[in-house]
C-alpha cells in the first residue's frame, strides 16, 4: 500500500475528513495495472503486434498481441525498456 497523508480532521465531529479519509485508503489499496503485470513471465519468441483484427485473428496473432501488450505494460510504455 502506497504512503498516506490524510490531514487532521477539523473538529471531532467532522464527517466528511471521516469520508475522505476512509476514500483516500480505499484508492491507495488499488494495484495499479503495471505492478500487476510485474508478476507476470512471458517465454518464448513472438513478434510485437499492436495491432489486432477482432474478427479474423489467428491464435498466433492473439498469442502475439497479448504477449505484447504484458510487456509494454511491463516497460510501462512501448517505447521504454525494462530494467
Amino acid at each position: 500500500m502506497k504512503k498516506l497523508a490524510l490531514g487532521a480532521p477539523s473538529g471531532a465531529s467532522d464527517i466528511g475528513w471521516a469520508h475522505r479519509a476512509l476514500k483516500t485508503i480505499e484508492r491507495a489499496s488499488y494495484e495499479d495495472i503495471e505492478q500487476v503485470m510485474d508478476d507476470y513471465t512471458i517465454s518464448g519468441t513472438f513478434t510485437e503486434t499492436r495491432t489486432l483484427d477482432g474478427g479474423a485473428a489467428t491464435h498466433g496473432e492473439l498469442l502475439a498481441f497479448i504477449a505484447t501488450l504484458v510487456e509494454d505494460l511491463q516497460k510501462r510504455g512501448q517505447n521504454r525498456s525494462i530494467t
